[in-house]
């Protein structure tokens, strides 16, 4: 058994989770994941759907999953390895049952503050938080951000690696093969940086930032967005959106949010494509009060 501590929450799981904190020992976990691999798992539409207090997805040929409230049992065809899935969708879904919501981005400890970068796929979160990191700033979480309804503005790490694109590797991860890909069919790599993860589990967040990656020639621009347009903006970055809306919490989701922006400034980053301007969008992040 194998046992983690991420997004606040202590959970074993029957086979190896990549890129999470690992307690090395028992823990007194929230969450039991039980994973398991089938050969003739049925093809199906994607769907999600609740019943007995439980929600199950189905993910066509990839993934049977079901959550429960303190666990998660989990089959999946024999091509698709279990840990990107688990921890992303399902243990993502598992926080949005649990009083928390998701947000789709990296958090970053950057000159004594907590930032996150939000923004689709796309548009650069994880290149960003690479060059901020080289430049001395410390991982919180990867990909996923979990916002408490209790302490909205207070996050948890766990993230011990970053997903990127082997284009977007800094020179000093170099070389791109001696990182394990996330996904055997995909070619997003899968970094290691457990010396540049944050030691403290809870940190305060003190600033979101909207990335808006622009083709061609744009200028660099961050300007602090006014309540309604953070509410709107930081709501679009929720992680799962359609998920959610079938579920019927969207009404949910967007309270915390609103709780988490009345004491959290939120910010609207434009820049355009390119290395060349990776300095400059970079001081201006580590310029935010």
């Amino acid at each position: 058994m194998n046992y983690y501590s991420a997004w606040g929450v202590r959970f074993s799981c029957n086979t190896p989770l990549e890129g999470l904190y690992c307690t090395q020992t028992e823990n007194n976990p929230q969450l039991s994941i039980h994973s398991s691999t089938t050969k003739n798992l049925p093809k199906s539409d994607a769907l999600i759907f609740e019943s007995y207090e439980c929600v199950h997805i189905h993910i066509k040929d990839i993934a049977k999953i079901t959550i429960q409230t303190q666990s998660i049992i989990a089959e999946f065809g024999h091509n698709h390895p279990p840990s990107p899935f688990l921890t992303g969708r399902a243990i993502a879904l598992w926080l949005e049952l649990h009083e928390h919501t998701m947000l789709h981005g990296n958090s970053l400890h950057l000159n004594n503050k907590n930032i996150a970068l939000l923004g689709p796929s796309g548009s650069g979160k994880s290149t960003l938080t690479a060059q901020l990191i080289i430049g001395g700033a410390h991982l919180i979480n990867d990909d996923l951000i979990a916002i408490s309804e209790k302490n909205p503005d207070k996050i948890h790490a766990g993230s011990t690696a970053l997903r990127l694109w082997p284009d977007s590797l800094p020179q000093q991860w170099l070389p791109q093969d001696k990182w394990p890909k996330v996904h055997p069919l995909e070619t997003k790599l899968r970094v290691s940086l457990k010396q540049y993860v944050l030691p403290t589990k809870k940190s305060t967040l003190h600033a979101i930032i909207i990335l808006d990656r622009k083709e061609g020639e744009h200028p660099i621009e961050l300007n602090l967005l006014s309540p309604a347009n953070a509410l709107l903006e930081t709501y679009a970055q929720g992680y799962q959106p359609a998920t959610i809306n079938q579920l019927k919490r969207e009404k949910r989701r967007l309270q915390i949010i609103s709780t988490l922006l009345s004491t959290v400034p939120v910010y609207m980053l434009s820049y355009p494509d390119g290395k060349q301007h990776f300095k400059q969008i970079t001081d201006l992040i580590q310029g935010i009060s």
